[in-house]
Formats: C-alpha cells, structure tokens, sequence
C-alpha cells in the first residue's frame, strides 16, 4: 500500500471493459501489452527491469484474471499472449489483487492459495478440464515463487473451496472454470 495502486479498465476486442485494482508493478506488467500482444518472460522482464521470477510471480495475476495465457516452448521458454476475446467465466469477477499482494508475507498460506487459484483458473482457461493430479504436477513444474510444495490432498481442499465459492466445477474427479 506504501506505493499506492492503480486503477485500469482493459478493453478486449469484443467491446467489454473490464476494471481493476492493481499494484503499480502489475499496472507497468500490463501496459506493456498495449503495443504489443505476445511477450516472452525475457523481455518483459528486460522491458520491466523485473527478475523474471518476479515479471512471472505477478503475471500468474494476470493469467488467472483471464487477461493473458501462459505458453511453455518446447525449448522451456515461456511466453504470455493476451487473450483478444476471452469468454466472460474465464474473466475474474472479483478483479482486485489478494490483500497479500499488497501487504507482503502476511497471511503465507492465504497468498499461496490465492497463486494456486489464480493459476488454476489460469490453466483450465487454457485447458477447459484437468483431473486433480494433473493440476498437481503443473503447478509443481510452473508455480515457483513462491515454490509450489503443497501435498495432493491439500490441493484437492483448495480446488474444493473453490468449487464451493462456485469458481470451479468437478465433474468425476475433473475440475473445470464453472460455466456462466
């Protein structure tokens, strides 16, 4: 909160606006878009002057808004694209940072769960539908900052929680971005 936030409504191709509340950092991430639709996480982070575990820690925000898709090169490089028409469940309602992003290390546990949300939502925007031990292994190879060390089950509580605040849908085992 020391350095204040920005308030932005980004516009999609299809005419919607949507607002949101952001930090400065996430503000300058984002902005970057505007001239140019796809960047690897190298050159947003030269752009920015971020580290790239940094430039990647916020765009998880930004992937789980429904704003941008993460994409992973055979190579191992990774790249964010903004999605021109994105459908409205894959937009985020609630478009306001998690307290935690502003507040630091206060609640750990809460600022981990709202990264794993963001990058489910994040995923299965990209993926329609993904079974539990499928988010578990690419959370474990993507989420990094912090590290991603949480067991199966604890997952499946997250996933559950969000399926109660009717954000996800599990059919079988199979969790999906609940429909509108």
């Amino acid at each position: 909160p020391t350095c204040g936030v920005v308030r932005l409504t980004i516009e999609f191709d299809d005419g919607r606006r949507v607002p949101f509340t952001v930090s400065p950092v996430h503000a300058n991430i984002i902005l970057h878009f505007q001239g140019k639709p796809e960047w690897t996480l190298e050159q947003l982070s030269q752009a920015t002057g971020l580290p790239p575990d940094g430039v990647r820690r916020r765009m998880i925000f930004w992937v789980g808004s429904g704003v941008c898709a993460e994409t992973q090169s055979e190579g191992g490089s990774i790249a964010f694209t903004v999605i021109e028409k994105p459908s409205a469940s894959a937009l985020r309602t609630h478009s306001e940072l998690p307290a935690d992003e502003f507040e630091g290390a206060g609640a750990a546990d809460d600022g981990q769960e709202a990264i794993i949300a963001s990058y489910v939502t994040g995923m299965l925007t990209n993926f329609k539908a993904l079974p539990l031990d499928r988010v578990h292994n690419m959370l474990k190879m993507f989420v990094t900052e912090p590290p991603y060390s949480k067991k199966i089950q604890e997952l499946e509580g997250i996933l559950d929680k969000l399926v109660q605040q009717e954000k996800l849908e599990c059919d079988g085992g199979t969790y999906s971005l609940k429909q509108a």
